[in-house]
């Protein structure tokens, strides 16, 4: 009687094991499937970053040129044009910059050695700062 009762413990375990078999692989698939769509997004973020990146910022030869006469503008009217043309750009990074630093109470925010915003704390905010520019677009 002892056995008996000792083999229907052992079977229930075996069919209690195969249940969490069945079920584990089942979430394993599952996991899979769902690391090859974050694989396959992760490729398209990677690609649209790729083009972002390598785009420039640049400016037609015809912008630099008299409307009216069609000759050359001077150096001085040129870095005028080129300073209007970057200050919608300037004025959007300074924004998303001042958000974030605002949002986080920071005392500064550097670039480069230079302080963008003096306010109250200290932390590498560069991925912050480029998300604030992402909402701002």
């Amino acid at each position: 009687r002892a056995a008996i009762s000792k083999k229907n413990e052992i079977q229930s375990k075996i069919s209690e094991l195969e249940r969490n078999i069945r079920s584990l692989t089942s979430r394993k698939d599952s996991l899979k499937h769902t690391i090859e769509e974050c694989s396959s997004y992760r490729e398209k973020l990677i690609a649209e970053w790729k083009s972002i990146n390598a785009s420039t910022i640049t400016f037609n030869e015809n912008d630099f040129v008299c409307p009216t006469c069609k000759r050359p503008l001077d150096i001085d009217d040129i870095e005028k044009k080129q300073q209007e043309m970057m200050a919608p750009i300037y004025k959007k990074v300074q924004t998303a910059i001042q958000n974030v630093g605002k949002a986080g109470q920071y005392t500064y925010i550097f670039e480069q050695g230079a302080a963008l915003y003096i306010g109250t704390g200290s932390k590498d905010v560069t991925s912050e700062v480029k998300a604030e520019l992402n909402k701002l677009k």
